[in-house]
């Protein structure tokens, strides 16, 4: 339905989905999906919606992630940070905090240059406590790296794994990595 834009559809799918809601999501969860969905869509009516439920949820962190990625999809990084700080602010759980810190480095990547995307994971990997956290940075890191230097990417992804050895992600880049390096 959203790559047809059939807005009919999407909005039919949500009405269901509220009835029966999978993975115990609230009304309010549910709704933020149903919007970044329209706005994948094109249905810029849906950005007005998010941006409202951001502005007078004051705890909502999903809305403020939807808003940030389409504004980094539509390269505009400058609006995109607006909503990753919101999210920052916003965020009770370690989850929603790397979330937002990968949005940010997003945005320093693409408003500034890699270098600077990589100095800031840097300085943000020395004041995080939780491993969750530093795997998922560290991994972040890594993918930074693997444009340039193989071996610093293969470093960021170890590390990465010795926070947390169930990171898929860091599992597969550094064992394709490994699978590249001529014997």
């Amino acid at each position: 339905a959203v790559k047809r834009q059939d807005r009919a559809k999407i909005e039919k799918i949500f009405a269901k989905i509220k009835e029966t809601p999978p993975f115990g999501e609230s009304p309010n969860e549910i709704e933020v999906w149903k919007y970044t969905e329209l706005l994948r869509a094109g249905f810029d009516d849906a950005l007005k919606s998010l941006e409202q439920i951001e502005k007078e949820q004051i705890t909502e962190v999903r809305a403020a992630a939807a808003l940030a990625r389409y504004y980094l999809r539509i390269s505009s990084p400058v609006h995109a940070k607006v909503h990753v700080e919101r999210m920052l602010t916003r965020s009770t759980t370690d989850a929603g905090r790397w979330q937002a810190l990968l949005l940010k480095v997003e945005c320093i990547e693409e408003d500034q240059n890699r270098s600077e995307a990589i100095n800031f994971l840097r300085t943000e990997l020395a004041s995080q406590h939780t491993e969750e956290i530093k795997s998922e940075l560290y991994t972040k890191l890594g993918a930074l790296y693997s444009e340039e230097n193989n071996e610093y990417a293969v470093a960021a992804y170890e590390k990465a794994l010795s926070f947390n050895v169930r990171n898929k992600d860091a599992r597969f880049k550094a064992a394709y990595i490994y699978s590249r390096i001529p014997a």
